[in-house]
């Protein structure tokens, strides 16, 4: 008698916690593995071309050298650019020994190297 009392107390715990679990399945929508998963870009970016690339390291480098001690910002502003854009350039010309920078991350400033 107490073993069967006992597996169907098994059986219940068992049909509980899988009934919870559905439960906060139904509630959240999505499986948490689902919501972790990463979105892909909505749209195709065009990659710019090294051209395109050059001529705004050009314009980064120009504006670098009128306005020495700036940060990012001012730089992008200057180019008609932002931030985000002037990235890849601003690491191709510090790659390249033609600026330093002093700081980090937000708070960097940019300086030409002298020849």
């Amino acid at each position: 008698m107490e073993r069967s009392v006992r597996e169907h107390m098994a059986s219940l715990e068992k049909l509980a916690a899988e009934a919870a679990a559905r439960g906060f399945r139904r509630a959240l929508g999505k499986s948490i593995a689902e919501q972790n998963k990463r979105k892909g870009a909505t749209t195709k970016r065009a990659r710019r071309s090294s051209a395109e690339l050059m001529a705004l390291e050009e314009k980064l480098h120009a504006a670098i050298c009128a306005q020495p001690g700036e940060k990012m910002a001012a730089y992008a502003e200057a180019a008609k650019s932002t931030s985000e854009m002037l990235s890849h350039p601003m690491r191709r010309l510090r790659a390249a020994g033609r600026i330093r920078s002093v700081g980090q991350k937000g708070r960097a400033r940019y300086f030409p190297i002298d020849d």
